[in-house]
């Protein structure tokens, strides 16, 4: 190969790299471990920057056995959002804990874009529970 057509390869594939590390982060993730939970409340927080999106969340956990094959009820999560202005929302679901991930909500559309809070306390903790993460990711355009 010549050294004209090296050079424009090695151009290209600059030009190609460049384009992937200024493109937008189209998700977040985050698991924290039971240890570090600072008095059983799991906190994140999720960038909603972009206001046309839509986003998804889900919840995981690792569970180590022989915990996971007792788990026989829900996993009992109280959750709570706080808005960049700080408004608040809270409520309680149920994660089958028997499956390392769980979708939460889907197609969230939220109205107000910037960093939003994510208070999870797990109240009746299993054992061998390691911990609770959360994912966002953006689902589309509304």
């Amino acid at each position: 190969m010549s050294s004209v057509k090296l050079t424009a390869v090695l151009a290209a594939a600059a030009s190609a790299l460049l384009l992937c590390a200024c493109a937008p982060v189209s998700g977040y993730e985050n698991f924290i471990k039971s240890k570090n939970a600072k008095g059983g409340l799991y906190s994140f927080v999720i960038p909603f920057s972009d206001s046309l999106s839509t986003y998804s969340v889900s919840f995981f956990t690792r569970v180590d056995s022989p915990g996971r094959e007792n788990l026989k009820e829900a996993l009992r999560l109280d959750v709570t959002w706080t808005s960049p202005s700080g408004d608040t929302a809270a409520e309680t679901v149920y994660m089958d804990a028997s499956r390392e991930v769980e979708t939460y909500r889907s197609g969230i559309s939220p109205r107000e874009t910037g960093d939003w809070k994510v208070d999870v306390r797990v109240p009746d903790v299993p054992q061998g529970f390691r911990g609770l993460g959360i994912i966002s990711r953006i689902d589309g355009t509304r």
